[in-house]
């Protein structure tokens, strides 16, 4: 990357973390990045950027919960909106619907998901509905983290919704409808235990990010198979013993690969994915996070960013062949999201 970058960072405040909400940064390793500013907001664990206008969505991961519209039109200045109650306790992740018209929210502590409408100066308002995930679903296989379901993300695929349920073994399908309200699909369901956390997909492969079984569960599509996908690989996330291990965020690195962070280890995988393939997945990497429990993982041309909250650090890596090389290490505390207010989704 010869170009410097805008880049935001959600991080944990009082008494999660030691910052105070979120922090823009000029993004340069050959010359040195540096922090612009800082805007006071409690518990930023996830932040999304409007497709079309200069707007972000932050999470307040809080009891109880709130969500914030941001005003990015300096990215260096972010500005707060407006913010509404999410009627949910720990909200970890948000996504736009199929349509652009919702924001949803998905909730770790007390498994839910609330629908919130976009007015038309982009503001998110309070929720037109609110899903309470059915505790009778948790599988218990990991009872001091499967005790009740946990929604972990909330992404749109295709049509739908899906909420990884960490405390299920599921991944919840959700249809939108025109006023908010959410039409209950049938789940797909993942091997007991394993804990879903986060997906990507690339082709007509399923990869999510599985926390309690340290690996990345593959499925493909077929239409014959509950919920529309069948198993078809489990893949370590680490080749260390490390212990626990526990992978967090996952994201395509281009067309034919994808890069998942595991805390414990404190490593980042890279696979190559073969979507014509009985076993798709194939690690050929791994690499230290130059930091503890990595949060967040983001992809930024040749660069790959790890949100390290332990160690107060962003790390940032170059490629080098298959692998990366540590590039810089920017001081920040108690990082938990990375985001680029210059990259807009679908852009």
């Amino acid at each position: 990357m010869t170009t410097p970058a805008n880049l935001l960072v959600g991080c944990f405040t009082h008494p999660h973390g030691d910052g105070r909400g979120v922090v823009s940064v000029t993004l340069d390793p050959a010359h040195g990045s540096t922090v612009q500013g800082e805007l006071e907001l409690d518990d930023p664990a996830y932040i999304i950027l409007d497709p079309t206008r200069p707007l972000g969505y932050a999470l307040a991961e809080r009891d109880p919960s709130a969500l914030s519209t941001l005003d990015l039109s300096d990215p260096a200045a972010p500005v707060t909106l407006a913010t509404v109650p999410t009627e949910g306790v720990g909200a970890c992740h948000l996504g736009f619907d199929p349509t652009g018209r919702f924001v949803v929210v998905a909730h770790y502590g007390v498994g839910s998901v609330s629908v919130h409408p976009i007015g038309d100066d982009g503001a998110a308002g309070a929720p037109v509905s609110v899903w309470n995930l059915d505790p009778a679903d948790a599988s218990g296989a990991v009872p001091d983290r499967q005790e009740a379901p946990h929604a972990h993300m909330a992404s749109a695929v295709d049509d739908e919704m899906y909420v990884p349920d960490l405390g299920a073994d599921l991944i919840r399908r959700l249809r939108v409808g025109a006023d908010g309200a959410l039409e209950v699909l049938e789940p797909i369901r993942l091997p007991a235990g394993v804990g879903p956390r986060h997906f990507v997909i690339i082709d007509d492969l399923l990869i999510v990010a599985c926390e309690l079984a340290a690996e990345a569960w593959v499925a493909r599509r077929d239409p014959a198979a509950p919920g529309g996908w069948r198993e078809v690989q489990r893949v370590p996330a680490t080749s260390t013993d490390v212990r626990p291990a526990y992978p967090s965020a996952i994201t395509a690195d281009g067309a034919a690969a994808v890069i998942m962070a595991t805390r414990g280890p404190n490593t980042f995988t890279r696979y190559a994915v073969r979507s014509d393939a009985d076993l798709p997945l194939t690690p050929v990497s791994e690499t230290s996070c130059a930091g503890d429990w990595p949060r967040d993982l983001t992809v930024h041309g040749d660069l790959v960013l790890s949100a390290n909250q332990n160690s107060h650090t962003v790390t940032v890596f170059e490629r080098d062949g298959e692998g990366f090389t540590l590039a810089e290490a920017i001081p920040c505390p108690s990082p938990g999201c990375l985001v680029f207010p210059n990259v807009r989704p679908g852009a």
